[in-house]
């Protein structure tokens, strides 16, 4: 037999919610200009996606499409991808592009903020290539001895 104390607190709880999701829903269409106010915000603040740091950057380098994918160890086909604006890659295929195109620091924090990382200071990998970008040096071969010696994931080369 079910409890009946039970069934009316649930009752309970349904209703005040129920009642506090269409108060929400009220307050949503009641103020509407904040939508407008949101998209000038949002116009405002958006910053360039992926493909275009990507492209913007091969382009004041001077670089070709090819010299960077092969350089990056990155499929042709799958470089073509990077020219939708939909397309994000994993970190690790952004960290490549950036060595591949010898960017600086900061140029490389561009691109993995338009990809949606970060450098992260606690972990080894990107500290190792945080140092071989500082340093100036951008063979891969070196990195991923690095890498393989601090037995973190190497680059495709």
């Amino acid at each position: 037999m079910m409890d009946e104390k039970l069934l009316h607190e649930i009752e309970e709880y349904l209703r005040t919610h129920r009642e506090t999701s269409f108060n929400l829903y009220e307050n949503y269409t009641t103020h509407q200009p904040i939508q407008a106010e949101i998209a000038q915000f949002l116009d405002k603040n958006r910053k360039p996606g992926f493909n275009q740091i990507l492209f913007e950057f091969l382009e004041k380098k001077a670089l070709t499409d090819s010299e960077v994918y092969k350089k990056a160890g990155i499929d042709r086909r799958h470089f073509s991808k990077m020219r939708s604006s939909g397309y994000r890659p994993r970190k690790k295929t952004a960290l490549s592009l950036a060595l591949a195109m010898e960017l600086d620091i900061d140029e490389l924090e561009d691109l993995l903020s338009a990809a949606g990382y970060s450098i992260s200071y606690s972990e080894d990998r990107d500290l190792i290539v945080t140092y071989f970008v500082e340093k100036g040096i951008y063979d891969l071969f070196k990195i991923n001895e690095m890498l393989d010696h601090y037995e973190e994931e190497v680059f495709t080369i």
